[in-house]
């Protein structure tokens, strides 16, 4: 027989998780694809229709520069596969979603970004992440700090349509939706960081 003490979801309150997908960990840039062994950057046809071309680019003035995605227009998108993390709480997931990025110039410039989330269940078709999203997450105006290379982190957003118990992963793309009046190669794209509710208990109690 197991021992052990008998603790219910219901009696605590878990601390939320949070997990940080890097812009390394995207498998598309527009219509730009890496290649993650060689480094090298290479032409490729579908993923989703973009203005611009978002470039890799370096950030930084010093020899810690680490590399990020510039995003030169609106529309311009990266996208991935995603698994739901093992420990979410798929009763009630609780998911939300932030964006983090560096902007270059000293103006108060107002970005917009999008996130689409195309939700999977295992045999499920595999469909374009914007035209078939499941959801489209809009995020209201973020205002820049007028301080040059300055990092910027939107507020949390909600998603209104919350992950089944059946998903197993999400198609996932995030969009420049409107630069404000900043120009080409000032926004580059560090991550997206989502927060989601845990379930940290096992079926199995302590009579098991």
């Amino acid at each position: 027989m197991g021992k052990g003490v008998h603790i219910s979801d219901d009696a605590y309150q878990w601390i939320d998780q949070t997990v940080f997908i890097p812009w390394t960990s995207f498998m598309s840039i527009g219509n730009i694809a890496l290649d993650g062994e060689s480094a090298l950057i290479w032409i490729t046809e579908g993923s989703g229709t973009t203005a611009g071309t978002p470039l890799v680019g370096e950030i930084g003035a010093t020899s810690t520069d680490i590399a990020g995605i510039s995003m030169a227009a609106a529309g311009d998108l990266i996208s991935t596969y995603w698994i739901l993390p093992s420990n979410m709480n798929m009763t009630d997931p609780g998911v939300n979603c932030r964006v983090h990025f560096v902007h270059i110039a000293t103006g108060a410039d107002t970005p917009i970004w999008k996130v689409h989330h195309l939700d999977l269940a295992k045999q499920q078709a595999v469909l374009e992440p914007v035209g078939d999203a499941t959801e489209v997450v809009t995020f209201g105006a973020h205002t820049c700090s007028t301080t040059a290379d300055s990092l910027e982190v939107t507020a949390w957003k909600a998603l209104a349509t919350q992950p089944a118990s059946t998903d197993v992963g999400w198609l996932l793309a995030l969009e420049l939706d409107a630069v404000g009046s900043a120009s080409a190669d000032e926004i580059f794209i560090l991550g997206l960081e989502f927060g989601y509710s845990t379930n940290l208990l096992s079926s199995q109690g302590p009579g098991a």
